[in-house]
C-alpha cells in the first residue's frame, strides 16, 4: 500500500492509511517504557482494502444503524442499502471505510485527509465532502471531522478503532469509568428500543468497573450479545470527558473526550484469526469507544439529530489521550 502516514509527538505515534482514513497503529510506552501497539487489526496494511470489521476506520456517511434502511426528509423518502438485517449500518456497502481518501496536507504531528461521496451513494442524498484531521500532541490523538453536503442529508461520523491497552489477550479486566447516565437498550439486531437509566445495571460505569462486570452482574441486554454493543449518553454539551479506560498490566490509561452526545461501546465478542505482530485475536480481545450521535436518531428523538441541511457544516471533535499510572 502506498502513502502510509505516521505522525508523532515524540512519545505517541499514530500510523494512518489513506484507505478509509484508517488508524492502523497507535504506539505508546507502557509504565516500563516498552512501546505498546494499543489497537487491534489486520496484520498488514493491504488487508484493509477489504476491512469488513471496520478496524480503525473512519465510519460514514452515517455511523451505526438506521432502521428500515430508509429515512424521510421533509416528506421525501430515501431508501438506503440494507446491509444489516433490514437496517443500514455504517453507511452501506460504499461507506467511507471503502474509499481512498486524498491526503490534503501533512506535518510531523498532523495529517488532513478528504473524500468526496457522490449524490446517491448507498441511497443517501447529496454530494458530501468530508474531511478528517488527525493531530498528535502531548500524548493525545485529536480527531476533527468536518463535512458539507449540497443537499439535505444525514451525517454521523466516528472512528472505529479497536483498543487493547495491553496489546494482546482479552480486555475483560480493563477498567472503565464514564459519566454516562443513560443508555440505549437494543433489539436482537442492536437497534435501539428506547432509553434507560444505567442505575443498577452493568451499564453503570460512573464508578470504576471492569469491562467483564457484565459476566457477574448479568442483564438480558449484555447476555444476548454477549457483552456491549450499546450507545451511552453523556450528560452536558460541548467538548467534555466521555470515558476513561485503564489497563493495570501495562499502566496505560486512555481518556476519551468529545463534542458528541455520547458513544457506542463495543466489546468485540467474536474476534478471531491472526492480528498485527503475530498476535492471535480472541473473543473480547478489544473494545471500541465510538463517539457519535445515537443510532437511528433520524427516526427516534434522542435529543440530537444527524440531519444536516444543505450547505451546513457538520463539525465534531474526539480525543483519545494516553498516559501512564
Amino acid at each position: 500500500m502506498k502513502n502510509i502516514i505516521t505522525i508523532s509527538d515524540g512519545r505517541l505515534s499514530v500510523t494512518v492509511l489513506p484507505i478509509g482514513a484508517t488508524i492502523y497503529q497507535i504506539l505508546f510506552p507502557d509504565r516500563n517504557g516498552k512501546l505498546t501497539d494499543m489497537t487491534v487489526g489486520y496484520p498488514e496494511p493491504d488487508n484493509y482494502l477489504n476491512n469488513l470489521s471496520f478496524f480503525g476506520a473512519t465510519v460514514g456517511r452515517s455511523a451505526n444503524r438506521i432502521a428500515g434502511a430508509s429515512f424521510c426528509i421533509d416528506g421525501t423518502e430515501y431508501k438506503l442499502t440494507d446491509n444489516n438485517h433490514g437496517a443500514n449500518i455504517h453507511g452501506g456497502n460504499h461507506n467511507f471505510t471503502t474509499q481512498e481518501f486524498e491526503i490534503v496536507s501533512q506535518q510531523d504531528n498532523s495529517v488532513t485527509l478528504r473524500v468526496v461521496s457522490p449524490d446517491g451513494t448507498d441511497g443517501f442524498p447529496g454530494t458530501v465532502t468530508a474531511t478528517v484531521i488527525y493531530t498528535v500532541e502531548n500524548g493525545a490523538l485529536h480527531i476533527e471531522y468536518e463535512a458539507v453536503s449540497d443537499k439535505d442529508t444525514v451525517i454521523n461520523m466516528t472512528n472505529h478503532s479497536y483498543f487493547n491497552l495491553a496489546g494482546e489477550g482479552h480486555v475483560l479486566d480493563t477498567v472503565l469509568q464514564s459519566p454516562a447516565d443513560r443508555y440505549c437498550p437494543g433489539n436482537q439486531y442492536c437497534l435501539p428500543i428506547g432509553v434507560e437509566p444505567v442505575d443498577g445495571t452493568p451499564f453503570d460505569f460512573r464508578k470504576p468497573a471492569r469491562i467483564g462486570i457484565f459476566r457477574e452482574n448479568t442483564h438480558p441486554q449484555t447476555d444476548a450479545i454477549p457483552g456491549y454493543d450499546h450507545h451511552f449518553f453523556v450528560p452536558g454539551e460541548g467538548y467534555r470527558p466521555m470515558l476513561c479506560a485503564k489497563c493495570d498490566k501495562t499502566g496505560i490509561q486512555m481518556d476519551v473526550f468529545s463534542t458528541q452526545q455520547g458513544f457506542q461501546l463495543y466489546t468485540a465478542p467474536s474476534l478471531h484469526g491472526t492480528g498485527k505482530h503475530g498476535t492471535e485475536l480472541c473473543n473480547f480481545g478489544a473494545f471500541c469507544v465510538e463517539a457519535q450521535t445515537a443510532p437511528d436518531a433520524i427516526h427516534q428523538n434522542f435529543g440530537k439529530s444527524p440531519l444536516v441541511r444543505a450547505g451546513e457544516v457538520y463539525c465534531e471533535k474526539t480525543t483519545y489521550a494516553f498516559s501512564n499510572f
